[in-house]
């Protein structure tokens, strides 16, 4: 616990998420006729196209893509009255919510944490039963390991809490900016600076991202650029805020969000806004009352997308690739290839699908879909804007750590190879580790509103299916990735989760695909220098988190996107229109229903009583295997 002086705790959230209606975001100040959305503090969104371009009620839909954004818009959409039908490549909902099972325990691949200003998800958690199912990693300890090479900044080293790291991290900062008093500092010295810079954060925030409500800022004047384009460490050393990189390294670049010397600010106070930052502020300061800043659900995240799926009754088709988006002034014609999804993976035969619909919501890789559709010059820009930057996660089974004293804590860091300051990091070794059980089932007395905890999940429990039979999650990772061999366990070992993250154009093939083979290699090689012994991979999973270079911001793309909402018949949807995270896309979604909607309708498809019906009538995947027929 860092104790801070009362003069500095005075912040007030803003709240860009309205908690009393978490779906229904705070309205701007003015809406003029043409649309136009006149935020706080900038210049507004401002949406080409009003109501009568968006579906209504009784209208079909097709959406490419069942993941969080594909999923959530299609429930929202329901509840409004449109008919979505849900289309999607993979034999599972959720897409980077990935939740893979092994002999009752849930290991997340993709998805996995939640921050306290995740209101709409959290509000998701509470409509779909699953509000009990937020848990700590670890517990009421909530152990953590900090792992440090040896750099050009410090020896090798190891800390074993957060608050230790943070304190010697910040000295460290401290020294490099030429305080070379530091070390002689007393904590209470050292925690004021890190809450002094975290204030500063806050207020430089609110003057460059604008105060606004909703997940995305008003577009940002020419001025602003300047600062939003430059590196996000760079940025930091700018103004002085080096003591909140520790944080950071935790908060966002080990989420995936990007790494700290190239990702643009932009990115970085979207994702880290001033809410974020207070609510470490006072979990540092008082973690026995505050709200944890970092959780996770207990049946893991594919959980939620198949009870929305089963509780709305939501008709998604699996197996099914579009080949072919054909648009016109009086609907739209979706084309692919389906497959029976049969053993967990696609691959019990083949047939054509024809769909047609009033609107398309495009939910998945906008690249990876483009070659499917005539795009207009404008979509191409947009489009061409995007690339990749990964995050490469591997399920490995392993021996307890022989360097540790006491026992292992539920998340190991490897801070330094994510820092800004570092010279010539350690890319492509692990940035992070969870083992797994100790995170989902450490005792839980003090988590979140000392709710009753959730019966833990049972060996054997279904937590997904294909709509045509239940799969147990094993079945459909094995399948998934065969060549990595099967899930079988040694129970004297300890299975882990490690995240890897490569920038943008890096550890790549000649195709652009990650590469996954030299990850893998010098993934057994960063376990070999740690002495870490009877290492064996299970599962691999490469994660592609698009976005855009700092010139495409500078030039607007993300707002241009958003201003040509409805052209065409078409909405852009997901983490290619905002940022990779559940948060993000959800609360997307409610801006555009907020805008396309309005208000009421915004409420209206958010948020039922728990009690509602799980009815499974209209689940069942649709897929004629007769030939050139049509499925509808």
């Amino acid at each position: 616990r860092l104790k801070f002086p009362p003069c500095l705790m005075t912040y007030k959230r803003v709240s860009q998420v309205g908690v009393e209606n978490p779906f229904k975001p705070s309205p701007p100040s003015k809406q003029d006729d043409d649309g136009t959305y006149v935020g706080h503090g900038g210049e507004g969104h401002r949406f080409r196209n009003g109501k009568d371009a968006a579906p209504s009620p009784g209208d079909t839909v097709i959406i490419v893509g069942g993941g969080p954004s594909g999923i959530h818009m299609a429930s929202v959409l329901k509840e409004i009255g449109v008919n979505p039908i849900v289309v999607e490549s993979e034999p599972r909902v959720g897409g980077k919510s990935y939740t893979v099972q092994i002999d009752g325990l849930v290991h997340e691949m993709g998805t996995c944490y939640i921050h306290p200003e995740y209101h709409v998800p959290k509000a998701m958690f509470k409509k779909y039963g699953m509000a009990e199912d937020q848990i700590r990693p670890g517990g009421d300890i909530s152990d953590r390991d900090f792992y440090f090479d040896s750099t050009n900044m410090h020896e090798a080293n190891h800390f074993d809490s957060l608050a230790t790291w943070n304190r010697a991290a910040a000295r460290e900062k401290m020294i490099r900016s030429g305080k070379w008093y530091a070390n002689s500092l007393p904590d209470l010295a050292v925690s004021v600076a890190f809450l002094s810079a975290a204030r500063k954060y806050q207020r430089l925030h609110s003057e460059i991202m604008g105060t606004y409500h909703g997940m995305f800022p008003p577009r940002p004047s020419p001025e602003k650029w300047e600062e939003l384009a430059m590196p996000f460490g760079q940025w930091l050393d700018k103004h002085d805020l080096s003591a909140l990189i520790p944080v950071l390294i935790v908060g966002h670049t080990v989420q995936g969000y990007g790494l700290m010397s190239s990702v643009p600010t932009f990115y970085g106070l979207l994702w880290f806004t001033a809410d974020l930052m207070e609510a470490f502020v006072a979990y540092a300061s008082d973690r026995k009352n505050a709200e944890p800043v970092l959780t996770m659900l207990r049946g893991g995240w594919s959980k939620l997308w198949q009870r929305m799926v089963e509780q709305d009754q939501l008709d998604v088709r699996l197996g099914h690739k579009v080949t072919s988006i054909d648009r016109s002034s009086t609907g739209v014609l979706v084309r692919g290839v389906a497959s029976r999804i049969q053993g967990g993976g696609c691959g019990g035969g083949k047939a054509t699908f024809t769909l047609k619909g009033t609107h398309v919501f495009i939910a998945c890789s906008y690249t990876a879909l483009a070659k499917a559709m005539k795009l207009t010059p404008e979509e191409r820009r947009i489009i061409d804007g995007i690339s990749p930057l990964s995050l490469t996660t591997t399920l490995y089974e392993r021996h307890e750590r022989s360097n540790r004293l006491a026992s292992e804590p539920s998340i190991s860091y490897w801070p330094d190879r994510a820092d800004p300051h570092t010279e010539n990091p350690y890319s492509m070794g692990i940035n992070c580790e969870r083992w797994s059980e100790k995170s989902i089932r450490a005792p839980q007395d003090l988590i979140l509103a000392r709710s009753k905890a959730p019966t833990p999940v049972t060996p054997g429990q279904k937590i997904l299916a294909n709509f045509e039979r239940e799969l147990d999650v094993k079945d459909l990772a094995t399948n998934a990735a065969p060549h990595l061999g099967s899930f079988t366990t040694d129970p004297k070992k300890r299975v882990c989760v490690a995240y890897q993250c490569s920038d943008k154009g890096k550890v790549r093939t000649a195709t652009g695909a990650v590469d996954t083979t030299a990850l893998a290699s010098e993934f057994l090689v960063d376990m070999e220098k740690q002495g870490v012994t009877g290492v064996n991979v299970l599962l691999q999973c490469p994660w592609d988190f698009n976005s855009y270079d700092a010139r495409g911001l500078k030039d607007g793309l993300p707002w241009d996107l958003l201003e040509m909402q409805g052209d065409n018949r078409t909405f852009w949807i997901g983490a290619c229109a905002c940022l990779e995270s559940v948060n993000d896309v959800t609360n997307y979604n409610v801006e555009l229903i907020h805008h396309f909607y309005g208000p009421a309708r915004a409420k209206t498809g958010a948020i039922k009583p728990p009690g509602a019906s799980t009815a499974r009538q209209g689940t069942q995947a649709i897929i004629n295997m007769t030939g050139d027929a049509s499925v509808m």
